[in-house]
């Protein structure tokens, strides 16, 4: 006999409680859902319960630690032990394998497979990890009815709803954002509408599970073009000796149709890095050009090696020797703003590696990167002071607010040696620094 799941209050059981996972978690138990949160990092989850995150997010620590003070805290424990909820949602990993550039999917598999062992009838699954189109028909689907004999749709639901929001922001744009639903059928799009209308006051339901999947790819994958389209034409400029950051502002200006971004020393992070490669391959598997989407991440991935050549050439006009150069690195996240703690697929470890290709003594500095992070990197850690008191150059990787602020005529004011300047993300003006003998300014 099927329950009415709008008369007794259901639990969510969050497995994987990385970006995704957490702040998911975190949002629904301060509406008032219990919530689990389910992951096979230990450590992890004893930091949890003593309201440490392992990653910087704008405003979690205090959520966590305001959340665990109400009568109904989330709770956090490692691997499904028992049938502990009516409702899991799967927001594990979807990592890209090199060097094929295809999606590895055993993270999603393996948290199914746990789901399946304690699920029982009337529950609900969502996958909310990103995954190429048909992963959660054809590999999710499968593994759950296989276990208990239940059949999806019938006895279970499940639906596919892509996380879309961005880090530094995820707290507020759950909130915020409309939520895209896909159901296996019209029950389970209902149910997952129910669940996440609790959140946010927008929630879209497409016609199956593959469009919503599509979606998510096409979304970071719009994005991830778009930037790589602006790094195409800072190419072009730099090559014709052209002004970028001028004739960019002139062509947006007034003319709405345009809204062309700045170049970037590279296009990194979790999502923007990997989901094009995922759209890669359900192009391949379908028989369809795939060549915009993989040049686009092609021009992006080249940015940090741009960025290294023109600092490197800049240092051979000084007769600078590479090999006794010191470069400073401002910044290690993968971005600055919104602000987060995030490595992963960072521009600036490509950058560190290029340099490191050529011997060069590379120092760093980050607001928020563990400083182990960078230190494992190869990187000496470094103030901002001593790195304008020592370094050769200094390169700015992400637009961190703090990084836009220096005084950077009282920073250079000791130093008998030009500063090669490599300002990636356009934060100072050249007239800011023209009478500044000290500076050398670049330019993406």
């Amino acid at each position: 006999m099927q329950r009415n799941h709008n008369s007794f209050k259901e639990v969510v059981g969050i497995l994987g409680l990385g970006y995704v996972g957490l702040t998911l978690s975190t949002v629904m138990s301060d509406i008032g859902i219990d919530v689990i949160g389910i992951d096979k990092d230990e450590k992890l989850i004893f930091d949890l319960k003593k309201c440490k995150p392992h990653f910087h997010e704008k405003g979690l620590k205090q959520m966590l630690v305001s959340l665990s003070q109400k009568e109904s805290p989330p709770s956090y424990q490692v691997g499904i032990k028992n049938s502990l909820a009516d409702i899991y949602i799967i927001t594990v990993g979807t990592p890209i394998q090199r060097p094929s550039l295809e999606p590895n999917l055993d993270y999603v598999s393996s948290a199914t497979k746990e789901v399946a062992k304690v699920l029982k009838k009337n529950d609900m699954v969502i996958l909310r990890s990103t995954v190429p189109v048909g992963t959660t028909r054809n590999i999710v689907l499968p593994i759950l009815e296989e276990v208990n004999n239940l059949k999806a749709g019938k006895d279970f639901d499940l639906a596919f709803c892509p996380e879309r929001t961005v880090e530094g922001k995820a707290l507020k744009e759950l909130r915020e954002l409309p939520q895209i639903i896909g159901g296996l059928n019209s029950r389970s799009a209902e149910r997952a509408q129910a669940l996440f209308q609790k959140i946010t006051s927008t929630t879209i339901i497409l016609d199956s599970i593959e469009s919503s999947e599509m979606l998510k790819i096409m979304d970071n994958t719009y994005r991830d073009i778009t930037f790589a389209y602006a790094n195409q034409i800072a190419l072009v400029c730099k090559a014709n000796n052209l002004n970028m950051v001028q004739i960019v502002n002139a062509a947006n200006q007034g003319y709405n149709r345009n809204n062309i971004p700045l170049p970037s020393p590279g296009v990194g992070g979790a999502c923007l890095s990997k989901d094009p490669y995922i759209l890669a391959y359900v192009c391949k598997k379908t028989g369809v050009d795939s060549s915009l989407i993989t040049q686009g991440r092609a021009i992006n991935e080249y940015m940090p090696i741009h960025t290294s050549n023109l600092v490197i050439k800049k240092l051979r006009e000084l007769k600078i020797k590479t090999n006794n150069s010191k470069i400073m690195i401002l910044g290690f996240a993968f971005k600055g703003i919104p602000e987060t703690s995030d490595m992963r697929d960072s521009p600036s470890i490509d950058l560190v590696k290029e340099l490191q290709n050529k011997s060069v003594e590379i120092l760093g500095h980050d607001p928020l990167v563990k400083d182990e992070e960078i230190e494992n990197l190869g990187v000496k850690l470094t103030s901002i002071s001593d790195g304008f008191a020592i370094a050769d150059a200094i390169i700015i990787m992400i637009n961190h607010p703090i990084y836009s602020d220096f005084d950077i005529n009282n920073l250079t004011k000791g130093r008998k040696t030009p500063l090669v300047l490599m300002d990636s993300w356009n934060l100072y003006q050249d007239g800011e620094l023209s009478s500044n003998d000290k500076i050398i300014h670049l330019h993406i």
